[in-house]
């Protein structure tokens, strides 16, 4: 929960089971009571959107996504973690209005030279037991700008939790970078 400019608290959670998208929902009595559920907007795209054999359909043009982390950066900026079908980071202005995503496991295999710790899959999930991800991610914010994400990797051959990964993002570049005006 953040408390947004105009003194607004911001919720977001996950809709239901499976890959569903994520809602939001606002409170301008201190929580007392919210607003009824709305998903949260994203670009309509196919590139996100994991590819069959996952078992469920995500919605195009929707934050999707488990255990989502919510933060308010110091230059306003809201910024999300969120996990399976893959490990993203969702970017938005205060009020929000868009929610522009970055892939972080794709980044993770582009900058991990042991290519034994590089997911399978820009997508990487826990399915009946095997995979490469728990997707539950960590997120603290670095000064103005920036979160710093934990996330796991898992590998099934080897066992639970092989090894923890941090990275620190700068989230204004990110949404500079996508077209959100900051």
């Amino acid at each position: 929960m953040v408390r947004l400019e105009n003194g607004t608290l911001l919720i977001v959670f996950r809709s239901r089971g499976g890959w569903r998208p994520l809602c939001s929902a606002l409170s301008s009595d201190e929580g007392q009571t919210f607003s009824l559920p709305q998903l949260l907007p994203a670009p309509p795209t196919t590139e996100l959107v994991p590819q069959p054999p996952y078992p469920f359909p995500l919605i195009s043009g929707a934050v999707w996504g488990v255990e989502p982390k919510l933060l308010k950066l110091e230059n306003r900026l809201l910024v999300l973690s969120t996990g399976r079908g893959g490990i993203m980071l969702w970017a938005t202005t205060d009020p929000p209005t868009q929610w522009v995503p970055w892939n972080l496991a794709l980044h993770h295999n582009q900058h991990v030279s042991n290519a034994s710790f590089r997911y399978n899959s820009s997508f990487p999930i826990i399915s009946r037991g095997k995979g490469q991800t728990t997707s539950y991610t960590g997120m603290v914010a670095v000064g103005r700008d920036g979160v710093l994400v934990s996330y796991d990797y898992c590998s099934p051959s080897l066992g639970h939790h092989q090894a923890i990964f941090t990275v620190q993002v700068n989230v204004t570049r990110l949404a500079i970078h996508a077209g959100l005006a900051v």
